[in-house]
């Protein structure tokens, strides 16, 4: 009798897949402090259409150095720790308008009462405004809004 095997099961890359970021442990913390290739802010501007020069921006990076960057073909360990930041907040955004990209981008690019009449995008500078702002991720997906 033979016995039974099931074919393994591909799981479906996730969004941190296709960005080149682990999705935690140390193989995240290696890639941190090696840095990040510039092709994962290229994918983040790809997936939420908003140009890589406004991602850059939003966590500081002027456009001088985003082309030093894009020249060295990576990113510095505090560039790359903004850019998970970044990522974290884009993707929760997607994930809050269920992969709709146009509301997505709309709700990171609109000021919100809720964080002192700032656009969600302007909050990821730093993890104090990045938390902020995954904290009214969490509240309207609760559907929690005073």
């Amino acid at each position: 009798m033979r016995e039974y095997r099931p074919e393994p099961v591909a799981l479906a890359p996730t969004p941190w897949d296709r960005l080149g970021i682990p999705s935690g442990g140390s193989e995240l913390l290696t890639q941190l402090h090696q840095g990040f290739s510039i092709s994962t802010l290229q994918f983040l501007s790809e997936i939420i259409l908003i140009d890589t020069r406004t991602l850059g921006q939003a966590i500081s990076l002027s456009p001088s150095t985003l082309g030093r960057r894009a020249r060295a073909g990576r990113f510095t360990t505090s560039e790359s720790d903004s850019i998970y930041r970044l990522a974290t907040v884009i993707l929760s955004a997607l994930d809050l308008f269920e992969g709709n990209v146009l509301s997505a981008k709309t709700w990171l690019q609109t000021p919100a009462l809720a964080l002192g009449g700032r656009k969600p995008l302007d909050m990821v500078s730093t993890q104090v405004e990045t938390n902020a702002v995954l904290w009214l991720i969490g509240r309207v997906e609760h559907g929690v809004f005073s």
